[in-house]
């Protein structure tokens, strides 16, 4: 038996589809990090009398348990996690100054930016998000540290940096702030067109 193979026996869940939820009693395997095979309960009992799962850990799940897929955070501010439940009296163009803009000059500190981000990437596995798009800071050592805690942990990521200039708009007030600083431009569309954003990198 190794720990890099295992067998999970029990509920599993799974969307099929955006409106159809396939549920079913039954396996998973798992190799080295990756599924390698799936089926029901019966399936696993016929592998399982074939000598098929000899070298593997078999999980059984309890009645109250059930496997799915981990979460995908399509849109995570990794840096802004010590400012959660802060300025929320504050209309997004006064909370940037106040809260956002002063904390993450702190992720030049590489040490800070590390302890930080560990936690951010164990927070979301914790909750079961399995793979995030995350969006550091200007400050490339800081950043990297949120890759290597991903790779640490274990977590699929996407780490990029945010185009604040000219980000999706959050109320009216920060439309008519943008279009005043983009003044040839008519809608966000446009401003995103103008700085080469919208593009098959773009989220």
């Amino acid at each position: 038996m190794t720990d890099k193979k295992t067998v999970f026996v029990g509920t599993i869940a799974s969307s099929v589809s955006l409106n159809e939820l396939d549920i079913y009693n039954g396996f998973l395997s798992v190799e080295n990090g990756k599924i390698t095979n799936k089926g029901t309960i019966q399936e696993f009992e016929q592998l399982q009398n074939a000598g098929a799962f000899t070298n593997f850990g078999i999980t059984q799940l309890g009645e109250d348990q059930f496997l799915m897929p981990g979460f995908v955070d399509c849109h995570t501010h990794a840096s802004q996690f010590p400012n959660i439940g802060l300025g929320l009296d504050r209309p997004l163009l006064e909370w940037l100054p106040k809260y956002t803009y002063p904390l993450e000059k702190k992720y030049s500190d590489v040490e800070f930016a590390a302890q930080v981000y560990d936690k951010v990437v164990q927070r979301l596995l914790q909750n079961g998000t399995t793979t995030a798009c995350y969006f550091g800071t200007t400050h490339l050592e800081g950043t990297m540290q949120l890759v290597k805690s991903a790779i640490q942990l274990g977590q699929r990521a996407l780490v990029g940096v945010v185009s604040m200039n000219s980000h999706i708009s959050e109320n009216l007030q920060e439309i008519e702030h943008v279009l005043k600083r983009n003044p040839n431009c008519s809608s966000f569309a446009e401003v995103y067109d103008t700085c080469h954003l919208l593009n098959n990198k773009c989220l």
